[in-house]
């Protein structure tokens, strides 16, 4: 390291100087930024007497410092643009509560320094520098030369304001920059939105802003329409409805596309042409003033879309309409407007839930809120309900059917009603003769099996034979009622699938079998804590499907009824080594066969086998295993949460 001798400090210019120069420069004077904080270095330069200033960011916390502005750009010792492995005094600075001096680094201890050792300062002054709460970097004045004169207070507190007076400039300098990218941005936005986009004068409506959408929209040049009242794009005869309502436009949770007596909004342009339009707008304050902020949205195709559509519904007599995703009526057929005697201005444009259609319980108007919201989000839902007309209520099928566009967004939903009520009302008295027919036949032929059972007891060798087959086949006729009753039961009103412990159920349903056949063989493999989705009473199919080879196999027959548990499916096997089930029964399992006239008791039992696995979101497999007999598996859901 060379040696050098101390040397005094040549001041150019005192306090009160340095500080008017360090305003002027920093924040009269206009100009690039770097520029101005060469000259702040040089006012510290020639009010501290020192040789040289820097600018030092801070790259990385580890310290790691780049010159980023100099009064010396070019020089040989520390130009800008130089990055140092380690910034010495800067980084000893940054560390300290105030600014670092330093006027000899051989008598105070930093002989070591890379400061002093890599880069030969000898003389040091400097400070960190925070922007937004974080530190940025650092600012020094330096000489290669010791100086005989201790760095005063008064000199700290200037680097000090140095360093306060640049951060702030960096801040401005940042926040400056992030605005006009903000700027730019928004005017991109704005230039290439589909839609026509306007600032206007709140108090006076003139028009401050457009973009080019708002000129291919209403053929006037945007040199045309800056200037103009907004009103004048407005058709002459839905003025009043803007002058008499401040909040028409931002009063609006959405796009407005009716103005309040229900009658569509509509843009007037050059050649005097109406086109239908949606309008969002928002209250914006700029500069002091407030303005309102408006997006226009050309809909001339989507109604004469809801035109066409309009002309076709009403070629149905069903009931069927047009929906906003929302919900907002858009249109509704005549067959639906003359069922509940109601104009079409007088439910177009509300709220298809709050329509005169819907009984005024909440519980009707919730459910079909809720298959609104499920239909928006692309789901097609179907329920049965009722209506109410100017001549009573009816029952419907009723869907709803969500439509894409070609973004594959939902962009309308198609209300349908069909009326069911004959049906329904033909199906609930079909349910009262048939709960009346079975509780009659039950009774009858219980009386019939009480005699049966008596000349049973009364009677000997083949006259007392025909009376026992007598007691069965009455015994055989009660099970098939018993059977139909649950399957009829089963179809009207189906339970929705739950969570069922497949080990308890299948134990139940094999005792079941095993208390009606004692000298049948059924063996049980199912592993603990197996739950599958399905409805509550799937145990009756196993007891079914066993119960069914026993019957046709004899008390010899062996069943084995196992489980098979995996993570995407439960597979419940019933095998028997039995004659096999016949071709015809094991359609019915598949669904391939419905029960006809002609089926017998085994056939109405398989076929609520079938239901209860199919409700339950199951599929049943039939097949013959090598060794003969039969196997059914049952494949269902495993339960998740």
């Amino acid at each position: 390291m060379t040696e050098y001798e101390p040397t005094d400090r040549h001041r150019e210019l005192d306090i009160e100087a340095a500080r008017t120069a360090l305003y002027d420069v920093l924040v009269e004077t206009d100009g690039p930024l770097r520029e101005r904080q060469r000259e702040a270095l040089a006012v510290g330069c020639r009010y501290l007497g020192v040789e040289n200033g820097h600018l030092k960011r801070m790259d990385d916390p580890d310290g790691k410092h780049r010159v980023v502005a100099s009064t010396d750009p070019d020089s040989d010792w520390i130009p800008e643009d130089i990055a140092l492995d380690d910034a010495g005094y800067c980084r000893t600075a940054v560390d300290q509560p105030a600014a670092l001096a330093v006027q000899d680094p051989r008598v105070e201890g930093y002989e070591d320094n890379p400061g002093y050792v890599d880069h030969g300062v000898a003389c040091y002054l400097g400070t960190d520098i925070v922007v937004e709460g974080e530190t940025w970097g650092t600012v020094c004045f330096v000489s290669p030369q010791p100086t005989e004169e201790t760095f005063t207070p008064t000199e700290a507190t200037f680097v000090e304001l140095v360093a306060q007076t640049i951060g702030r400039e960096i801040a401005e300098d940042r926040y400056t920059d992030t605005i006009e990218r903000t700027r730019s941005k928004y005017e991109t936005l704005v230039e290439t939105a589909p839609d026509g986009v306007l600032l206007v004068d709140a108090s006076t409506g003139e028009i401050h802003e457009v973009n080019n959408r708002v000129s291919e929209m209403t053929g006037y040049s945007e040199s045309e329409l800056l200037g103009m009242s907004y009103l004048d794009l407005v058709p002459p005869e839905q003025r009043h409805h803007y002058d008499a309502n401040d909040d028409l436009l931002t009063g609006a949770d959405g796009p407005r596309e009716r103005l309040p007596d229900g009658s569509p909004i509509y843009a007037l342009d050059r050649d005097g042409t109406r086109r239908p339009v949606a309008i969002s707008a928002d209250t914006v304050h700029l500069d002091g003033q407030e303005y309102l902020h408006l997006v226009v949205r050309n809909i001339s195709e989507r109604r004469e879309r809801e035109r066409r559509a309009g002309a076709i519904l009403d070629q149905t007599h069903q009931f069927t309409g047009l929906l906003e995703p929302d919900g907002t009526l858009l249109e509704a057929n005549r067959a639906a407007l003359e069922f509940a005697g109601v104009d079409r201005d007088e439910v177009v444009g509300e709220p298809f839930a709050a329509a005169p259609w819907w009984s005024a319980e909440g519980a009707d108007r919730d459910r079909l809120r809720d298959a609104i919201d499920r239909a928006a989000d692309g789901e097609f839902v179907r329920y049965e309900t009722e209506v109410e007309g100017t001549n009573g209520t009816i029952v419907i099928d009723f869907s709803l059917r969500p439509v894409r566009d070609e973004s594959g967004e939902v962009d309308l939903l198609i209300p349908e009603g069909r009326d069911i009520s004959e049906r329904v009302r033909r199906e609930r008295q079909l349910a009262v003769l048939s709960r009346l027919l079975r509780h009659n036949f039950r009774n009858e032929m219980t009386v019939v099996r009480g005699y049966a059972d008596m000349l049973t007891e009364d009677l000997t060798g083949q006259e007392r034979e025909i009376a026992a087959d007598l007691s069965e086949n009455v015994d055989r006729l009660l099970e098939l009622t018993e059977t139909y009753r649950e399957t009829v039961d089963l179809l009207s009103d189906p339970p929705e699938p739950t969570d069922v412990d497949l080990r308890r159920a299948l134990q139940r349903a094999v005792d079941s079998v095993r208390a009606g056949h004692p000298d049948a063989t059924v063996g049980i493999d199912c592993p603990g804590g197996v739950t599958v989705h399905a409805l509550p009473r799937l145990g009756r199919a196993v007891e079914e499907l066993v119960g069914n080879a026993i019957v046709h196999g004899g008390e010899g027959t062996q069943v084995t009824v196992a489980v098979d548990a995996g993570p995407e499916s439960v597979v419940v096997r019933i095998v028997d080594d039995g004659p096999g089930i016949p071709a015809a029964e094991a359609d019915i399992l598949r669904g391939d066969q419905s029960v006809d006239p002609l089926a017998h008791g085994t056939g109405m039992g398989l076929w609520l086998v079938y239901w209860l696995v199919t409700l339950s979101g199951g599929n049943i497999v039939v097949g013959t295993p090598d060794s003969g007999g039969t196997e059914i598996e049952l494949l269902l859901d495993p339960f998740s949460d």
